[in-house]
């Protein structure tokens, strides 16, 4: 059983705006580790109002290339390889899960929301952001021969989850998103990759990327979003 003071934090977009952050915090992320955005760019389904939207329609995408390949038999190749190979293994696997947390957390922040406790996946659906995530987390846990349980789960999701509040609450990092978002609304509900990154680069700098993330670990209490 899950910690009864973790609670599943389910987010509720109220307005395309907010969907629209949430895209945007996922497309930012992406570009600041180092990946990037697929043809599909970022779409927000303008269509749809997203407070009576049912849990089977999407309202948003960004298409994201992921680069750690999510499979058990890779990561314990990786594992077994050792030294460099799995070092940039485990570092890919954490951009990938900083990138799935960056659309709730800057979603929550838009919305002056607190995230009290880990953000945990929906059990009824497999295909949300902390899903994936947690996905990730708990194939890197077994292929270290670690326990994969989520009592333990939420112990290692504390650092990914505030390296994303921490790196989100840059002011640089912050207009960024917005810009996304408004530019993103302004177009019809979609923007290119292209123009995404555009965007992230005339407004934040080189020392807002994450090159690495040895520092990950440095804080470990959470903040309100």
């Amino acid at each position: 059983m899950l910690n009864r003071n973790v609670r599943i934090f389910l987010l509720n977009p109220a307005d395309h705006e907010t969907v629209a952050i949430h895209e945007a915090g996922h497309a930012v992320m992406c570009l600041l580790v180092g990946n990037w955005i697929r043809e599909g760019g970022i779409t927000v389904d303008m269509t749809v109002d997203p407070v009576d939207a049912t849990p089977d329609i999407i309202l948003g995408r960004c298409d994201i290339r992921a680069e750690a390949l999510p499979t058990l038999d890779f990561a314990q190749w990786a594992y077994k390889e050792g030294g460099l190979v799995w070092e940039a293994y485990k570092r890919q696997v954490r951009f990938d899960v900083l990138t799935n947390f960056a659309g709730p957390v800057a979603e929550a922040r838009h919305a002056k929301r607190q995230i009290r406790g880990v953000l945990l996946p929906d059990p009824a659906d497999d295909t949300t952001d902390m899903s994936r995530a947690w996905r990730l987390m708990r194939i890197l846990s077994q292929a270290e021969g670690r326990d994969p349980t989520d009592e333990m789960l939420c112990f290692h999701a504390w650092c990914p989850q505030n390296e994303t509040k921490k790196v989100i609450r840059r002011p640089r990092v912050w207009s960024a998103i917005r810009a996304i978002a408004a530019a993103l609304l302004a177009g019809g509900g979609h923007l290119s990759g292209d123009d995404a990154e555009k965007i992230v680069a005339g407004i934040c700098r080189p020392s807002d990327r994450l090159h690495s993330l040895n520092r990950i670990c440095a804080e470990t209490h959470v903040d309100a979003a």
